[in-house]
């Protein structure tokens, strides 16, 4: 889906390779066992998705957001969500996910404390 999106959609060409580097770094972490850095990635990827989850409208304003159109957001942010979830119920009970079972910073009051 990612390479789909138009280039409009992300505010810049930078902010898209970044957000790939993301999926890509959280990908290998998996394929080497590396679950707690994965979720790491993708926390950091949900972080660049989630204004219009949270809001209703992209956080452009404070350069949060990296994907601009809360439609194409409206995506990404569900798949990364679940492989999050999918990723911290794995590592549940391993010691190597993070201990508050949602995320290192991806409580609903951290994120909404954050914009």
């Amino acid at each position: 889906y990612m390479s789909g999106l138009p280039s409009g959609d992300f505010t810049t060409d930078g902010n898209r390779n970044a957000f790939g580097n993301f999926l890509r770094q959280a990908a290998s972490a998996i394929q080497k066992g590396k679950p707690s850095s994965a979720i790491k990635k993708i926390e950091k990827a949900i972080e660049r998705t989630d204004g219009c989850a949270l809001n209703g409208t992209p956080d452009t304003h404070n350069k949060r957001d990296w994907i601009t159109s809360c439609d194409a957001q409206a995506v990404v942010h569900a798949c990364l969500t679940e492989a999050l979830e999918a990723l911290q119920s794995e590592t549940a009970g391993t010691g190597q996910g993070h201990s508050n079972g949602r995320g290192k910073g991806h409580s609903k009051n951290n994120h909404k404390n954050r914009h």
